[in-house]
C-alpha cells in the first residue's frame, strides 16, 4: 500500500544554544480534530522532560489555528526575540512549562 504523510512536527536544534524550534503542519482534511494540538503538546512535553531550557515556534499571520495551539500550551508571542520574515515567533521556557504543569495538576478551588 501507499504511505501518505498527513502531518509533521519538526524539531530544529540550534548549534550555539540549548533551545529548539518547533515547526508543524497538517493536511487540511485533518484540521479541527485536535490531532496537531495533541502532537505539538506531546513533542513539547518530551523536549522539556529531556532538558530543553526553552522552545520557540513560528506562525504565519494568516494561520490563527496554529497560533491558538501555541497559546494553549503557554507559548508567549511577546517573549520571542524577533519576527522571522513572514512568521511571528513565540517562546516557552522550561520554567514556564513546569509552572503550567503544576497549575494543571493542582487546580485551586
Amino acid at each position: 500500500g501507499e504511505v501518505a504523510v498527513r502531518g509533521v512536527v519538526s524539531v530544529t536544534f540550534f548549534p550555539d544554544s540549548d533551545g529548539a524550534r518547533l515547526g508543524f503542519w497538517l493536511d487540511p482534511a485533518w484540521w479541527g480534530k485536535g490531532v496537531m494540538s495533541e502532537a505539538v503538546a506531546a513533542t513539547t512535553d518530551a523536549l522539556f522532560e529531556d532538558g530543553a531550557p526553552w522552545l520557540e515556534a513560528g506562525v504565519f499571520e494568516d494561520n490563527p489555528a496554529s497560533r491558538r495551539i501555541l497559546e494553549k500550551l503557554g507559548f508567549d508571542f511577546a517573549a520571542a526575540p524577533i519576527a522571522a520574515g513572514a512568521e511571528t515567533l513565540a517562546r516557552l521556557s522550561a520554567d514556564e512549562w513546569r509552572a503550567r504543569r503544576l497549575d494543571r495538576a493542582n487546580p485551586t478551588a
